[in-house]
């Protein structure tokens, strides 16, 4: 199972990742079992909320969360594109950002089993997201740099 404690490193790189500026892709299990993609790039929070309303601080770390910027959520309130949401690490699929590519699947086995996920979903998920084609193009790019090892 994936979390802060497990990896602590990954999870770090993808914190880094999503503060950074640069976009992303995240796949994930949402609690229903259906399976959820996310494309985002970290946007400055502005809170709209009157000075007088209190808010409590949220610790991710023992709820095991990721807090990502999803580019295609609506905000219902104000209706403006774009949202802040929670992905629980031991339902994270996939994590993607240009050449840098997580596959948790196999630390997250206990969620797609529970979830009835098969193995063609899988593929279907990795096919979504060009994450063959990627490695496949990368170690294209460092044969034709190094030559055949």
């Amino acid at each position: 199972m994936l979390s802060f404690q497990t990896h602590p490193e990954e999870v770090k790189e993808m914190q880094s990742i999503i503060n950074s500026g640069k976009f992303f892709s995240v796949t994930f299990l949402k609690l229903d079992g259906s399976i959820r993609y996310v494309n985002g790039k970290k946007i400055a929070y502005q809170n709209t909320s009157p000075e007088t309303e209190l808010r409590g601080k949220f610790d991710r770390l023992p709820h095991n969360i990721l807090s990502v910027w999803d580019n295609n959520k609506t905000d219902e309130r104000t209706g403006n594109k774009g949202q802040y949401i929670s992905v629980k690490l031991d339902r994270l699929l996939y994590f993607k950002s240009g050449i840098f590519i997580r596959d948790f699947t196999e630390e997250n086995q206990n969620a797609i089993q529970s979830a009835n996920i098969t193995p063609e979903m899988i593929q279907q998920v990795k096919n979504k997201m060009r994450i063959d084609r990627i490695i496949q193009e990368e170690i294209e790019s460092i044969i034709k740099k190094y030559g055949k090892t």
